[in-house]
């Protein structure tokens, strides 16, 4: 998994949690996939072929070769990756300059559903709620900068409509066991560090229970049992053969739309540090046991 290049900054290399990091219980931490859940796959390609078309490549990228090459990836139950198809029709300095007009947020269309803004809003609305995008991206451990998922949620961020929380990219769709792995069975928690704006640790925030919301079926399998799985069902968006394959887990909640997911706002300090200290604004979360930087001055509270 990568950290997300660009904003929010990546966390610092070297951490130390000392004794003066407050801590705080929380309800649930929300775990929040990208394609077809936040954005819409049809804005992310329209927003790229009318960068293509503003550039005059309307030959070498349109709706045309893109849906074949869906429908190809279709087939083999993949993901297509449209930085492949930039690569066999365009020169390598074209194709730069369209990512990153592209990122720019060039061309129009925004990514983000209407009820994610708002979503993200009660989100980041204080106290904020710990939450990280987990996304599948085919192939995404071939680009250092993220690749095509990378781009997208640049662009999303650009466009200002993106939680607050960092993302994650995998370079396979199976989420539960990941959830698993971040975990922390000693207090049945899922431990999140906070960063300010200027990127400086503060606080840490332990969540009961995880939200994952995915328009995968088997994107919510094996969760662990503190996880409360939902499936994100647009009626208004065809569904695609890899969002109707598989089965639903068990007591998963079926869902339309992000306005229908709940937002708690419940915080309770939990070592003097945080009783001492007034609530700050937090800029973004990251998974402690995703983070390699951690050493320890003192055991946290």
């Amino acid at each position: 998994m990568l950290f997300l290049e660009g904003e929010p900054k990546a966390p610092p290399a070297n951490l130390t949690l000392s004794p003066e990091v407050p801590h705080y219980s929380v309800p649930e931490l929300h775990v929040i996939d990208f394609d077809d859940n936040i954005s819409s796959t049809k804005a992310a390609i329209d927003g790229l072929l009318a960068v293509c078309r503003q550039q005059g490549l309307g030959e070498s990228i349109n709706a045309d070769i893109i849906q074949q090459a869906r429908e190809q990836a279709w087939r083999r139950k993949g993901s297509y990756n449209i930085l492949e198809l930039l690569e066999e029709n365009l020169a390598p300095e074209v194709m730069a300059d369209v990512r990153t007009r592209y990122r720019r947020g060039e061309g129009g269309h925004t990514l983000a559903f209407d009820d994610v803004v708002h979503y993200a809003n009660r989100l980041s609305d204080d106290p904020s709620t710990p939450n990280f995008i987990l996304t599948y991206g085919e192939n995404v451990d071939r680009y250092p900068d993220g690749g095509w998922q990378a781009d997208k949620i640049l662009r999303a961020h650009t466009q200002g409509s993106l939680p607050p929380g960092y993302a994650y990219f995998m370079p396979h769709s199976r989420k539960g066991p990941v959830l698993e792995r971040l975990h922390n069975r000693v207090d049945d928690t899922y431990d999140m560090l906070a960063f300010d704006e200027d990127n400086n640790l503060i606080a840490m925030y332990h969540a009961k229970r995880a939200v994952l919301i995915d328009d995968r079926k088997t994107s919510l399998a094996n969760a662990p049992l503190n996880c409360t799985t939902m499936y994100m069902r647009r009626a208004d968006v065809p569904a695609t053969p890899k969002q109707e394959e598989g089965d639903l887990p068990p007591g998963t909640i079926q869902i339309e739309s992000f306005d229908e997911v709940p937002v708690s706002k419940e915080i309770e300090p939990l070592n003097e540090a945080a009783r001492k200290v007034e609530l700050q604004r937090v800029a973004a979360f990251v998974p402690l046991w995703l983070y390699s930087g951690l050493t320890r001055d003192v055991v946290p509270a």
